[in-house]
């Protein structure tokens, strides 16, 4: 059951991944098929010529053994080898005087022999249809040439003269013992009449004798010249070569064969494009889906957010965005589930945090600390980035002392730090001046001291932290906190980094709420459902015993 889901997930992603690049591998394909069209088009036509040869004579036969065609069989298939020998081709070379060599025309000319026939099919190839056809009737006739026709014409022509003579004896045997066949007839016929003297009686038996012994000699004359003709006969008709079927060309050159081949390269060309994704895809280990992060991760969801565009970095704050807008709506989402996710263990301070530099974790921090501020809560946004601080620029605030001089000097006041916005609700302590050792500032005591300070000035606070990998800011940060979320990239965290993350902030015993997915594509821009809201909302405990009062939404 596990192979087959995991079968049907991997079958998912690659459609998933499809889908996804369909523009792209459509735009390939079409720019194949163009270089298909193009190459085809400046190529030269080539046209091509057919002529077809008999072997033997087997059709002409009134009687057909075996034997003549078994014979007939071998000789076809010898035939058809040698078509595109040497001595075939050169031959047509010499005789039309081309431009080639045998080796070079025995690319263009094609013998074969017709299935279950003595049929030999020969194609020739050239620039014209005319110049195939000539091609093709000059190799059929160098073959007839090369073959046993020419040779046995020689040989029987030297041996005609001997049978010839010898027929014209053999026939002058069988006149002159038919004339005296005759006469001795004639002579028993008046021995007959004689009657019965003894000499005549002697005189017809030695007639009849002779008579019989010329019949004899008359009738083995005829079986012998007979016999040699047949013989001719069947020797010049099994070994024979006749063309049945005169070179014809075609009109339509049979290449370049222009709609197919763009059809082929379009197809390559997708093929190629579709390997080349799926490539990069698969070794791509970006998280990109949310069903993909919440089922590599084994943890909440806890919504998702589109990309936000501006001109600066206040541009993309929810204040200059539609109240009313799927982005709006997703970061209520989030804070919904987040009252979930805490209702039975609130979680005064948050940390927002995430693997890596630019996945959004500041933007998310501000955004999200607005809409807690329009829920009627009273939120405090510390920019605890000591090294790249922007809460600052955000919200348009000065940066000249915040953080950082609050952790250098006890005695100062931290509300004289804290900096009203223009959005009710909602306080920023900046990160003031970059500190040369951020790390030991964040893990002093006095960094617990100012939490707990600002916790009691405020519902809420959120605290923007540095990345989480390769610093160890967020782990002293989020040890300090109630809860943790960690904002992922899609498209740009690893999944690698995101399972290092969360097991760096489990090792400092940090309470991790869930993850957000920041950068979704449109399609989640649309009402998204609460994550795990009923399993969170089950346990929860009524909202008039909550201790943070959720304003509706």
């Amino acid at each position: 059951m596990t192979e087959t889901m995991n079968d049907y997930l991997e079958l998912r992603k690659v459609i998933q991944i499809i889908l996804r690049w369909l523009w792209l591998l459509l735009l390939v394909a079409l720019g194949g098929a163009g270089l298909g069209y193009v190459a085809s088009k400046s190529q030269a036509p080539v046209y091509e010529a057919t002529t077809t040869l008999m072997v033997g004579q087997v059709i002409q036969a009134t009687q057909i053994s075996r034997d003549d065609l078994l014979t007939n069989e071998v000789l076809a298939q010898t035939y058809t080898d040698m078509a595109v020998r040497q001595p075939v081709l050169q031959g047509v070379i010499d005789t039309l005087n081309l431009p080639d060599t045998w080796r070079g025309l025995k690319k263009r000319v094609h013998a074969e022999l017709v299935e279950g026939t003595h049929l030999i099919q020969i194609r020739t190839e050239a620039e014209s249809p005319e110049m195939a056809r000539i091609i093709a009737d000059e190799v059929a006739r160098q073959l007839i040439l090369l073959s046993a026709n020419a040779t046995q014409s020689r040989e029987t022509a030297e041996a005609r003269g001997f049978v010839n003579q010898r027929l014209d004896n053999l026939q002058k045997k069988i006149e002159y013992g038919r004339a005296r066949l005759q006469s001795l007839e004639s002579a028993l016929l008046q021995a007959f009449e004689v009657g019965s003297d003894p000499n005549a009686i002697q005189r017809i038996q030695d007639l009849q004798g002779e008579i019989n012994r010329l019949e004899e000699l008359i009738d083995s004359w005829e079986a012998e010249s007979t016999q040699i003709v047949i013989y001719l006969k069947d020797r010049s008709r099994a070994n024979s070569l006749t063309i049945i079927e005169p070179a014809q060309a075609s009109l339509n050159p049979i290449r370049p064969r222009t709609k197919l081949n763009a059809l082929l390269a379009a197809a390559i060309s997708f093929a190629l494009a579709m390997g080349l994704v799926l490539f990069v895809e698969f070794r791509d280990d970006t998280l990109r889906e949310p069903d993909e992060i919440q089922n590599a991760l084994k943890t909440p969801v806890l919504g998702h957010i589109g990309k936000i565009n501006g001109k600066s970095e206040h541009d993309r704050l929810l204040p200059a965005l539609n109240p009313g807008s799927p982005l709006s709506e997703a970061y209520r989402i989030i804070r919904s589930n987040i009252e979930f996710k805490t209702a039975e263990r609130p979680a005064k301070t948050i940390v927002i945090t995430s693997p890596g530099r630019a996945e959004g974790k500041s933007l998310m921090a501000a955004n999200l600390g607005i809409t807690m501020a329009q829920a009627g809560l009273r939120t405090l946004i510390i920019d605890a980035n000591l090294r790249q601080p922007m809460q600052h620029r955000l919200f348009r605030v000065a940066n000249a002392a915040g953080l950082t001089e609050a952790l250098r000097s006890p005695e100062l006041a931290l509300d004289h730090l804290v900096l009203e916005t223009k959005i009710p609700n909602l306080f920023v302590l900046p990160s003031g001046q970059v500190p040369l050792n951020p790390t030991e500032l964040l893990g002093a005591q006095r960094m617990r001291e100012i939490l707990a300070s600002l916790g009691q000035m405020a519902d809420i606070v959120i605290c923007d932290s540095p990345p989480a990998l390769g610093l160890a800011d967020a782990s002293i940060l989020a040890n300090r906190a109630d809860g943790v979320v960690l904002v992922l990239g899609v498209g740009q965290t690893r999944l690698e980094d995101a399972r290092q993350t969360i097991s760096s902030l489990s090792l400092a015993n940090a309470r991790l709420l869930g993850v957000i997915v920041n950068r979704a594509r449109s399609r989640f821009h649309r009402y998204l459902r609460v994550v795990n809201a009923t399993s969170l909302a089950t346990s929860a405990t009524p909202r008039s015993s909550r201790r943070w009062q959720w304003l509706p939404f």
